[in-house]
């Protein structure tokens, strides 16, 4: 795999899991293999291009099941995210940072720059508790065209 600037596994893994309280025995193998093929790649990634990817790195099929298992864990615990407009996955390597992250989709490349949106939180957080709203997910995406394109 190539290498990527950012925290280690290791360090995700514990961050997240102090997060979560999810223990070490939970990130199974094809959880962690899931994983770092998502910190490795260079853009959001499908289900199935993970089963391509994984099929190749074990030298054996890998069953569908098996990776959508793996990403929900992975985005439950909050070592992925799902990018609804692409259909595609993407690691979370912002876990020590408690703000909503803005997801800036270029349209053109399908490169994906998450951002930190402090201002956001707070508007959102004020418009869910003033309709008595609970969120278990903020997720916000941008559709465009990045600097490149």
């Amino acid at each position: 795999m190539s290498a990527c600037n950012h925290p280690s596994l290791e360090d995700l893994v514990s961050q997240a899991q102090a997060r979560s309280g999810v223990s070490r025995a939970k990130l199974t193998e094809p959880r962690r293999q899931v994983l770092e093929l998502l910190l490795h790649a260079e853009q959001p990634l499908r289900a199935y291009e993970l089963l391509d990817r994984l099929s190749v790195e074990r030298g054996s099929k890998v069953d569908p099941p098996t990776i959508y298992r793996a990403l929900e864990f992975l985005v439950d615990i909050g070592l992925a995210h799902r990018l609804d407009s692409l259909n595609a996955y993407r690691a979370c390597v912002h876990l020590d940072v408690k703000t909503t992250h803005v997801f800036l989709v270029c349209t053109v490349c399908s490169q994906v720059e998450e951002l930190p949106a402090d201002g956001v939180s707070a508007t959102l957080a004020a418009l869910a508790a003033g309709a008595l709203f609970k969120p278990l997910d903020v997720h916000i995406e941008l559709r465009g065209r990045c600097k490149r394109c």
